[in-house]
């Protein structure tokens, strides 16, 4: 696999859509490596990513992370395992050969940040889309 970079902010054609008013348009980019390890950048986002390092948040403008880890983008909080999961699971997903992934996340009822449920994609899509689920 080639190395990758995706997009994580509230921008829906960011690779990673979070919709949480704590997270900037483009908040963060995240590259995966031909060998798996992922490099996490801040773009200069107004809430800053950090990395849960012995319960203390390290602020972070660019750092490696291993899957043990967890990331926080503004208040979203995310395992980097589940991160790669869902890169994971978008890359070999039946998608048009030039298409990105893209992941949205919504705020459940619960006040959970969620994925949402896999759709079908429609014909000439180029992004990713997940619908609502509990």
């Amino acid at each position: 696999m080639p190395q990758t970079t995706y997009t994580v902010g509230r921008d829906p054609a960011d690779n990673l859509y979070i919709q949480d008013l704590s997270i900037s348009q483009l908040h963060t980019v995240a590259t995966l490596h031909e060998n798996g390890a992922l490099l996490i950048a801040d773009s200069q986002s107004s809430n800053g990513t950090f990395l849960e390092r012995q319960g203390l948040d390290i602020r972070l403008d660019r750092k490696w992370v291993v899957a043990t880890e967890i990331v926080k983008f503004g208040r979203f909080a995310i395992q980097v395992a589940e991160l790669l999961s869902l890169v994971s699971a978008t890359l070999t997903a039946p998608t048009p050969a030039a298409a990105p992934f893209s992941v949205r996340l919504l705020r459940c009822s619960c006040g959970a940040m969620k994925p949402r449920a896999l759709t079908a994609w429609p014909a000439g899509a180029r992004s990713y889309t997940l619908s609502a689920t509990h």
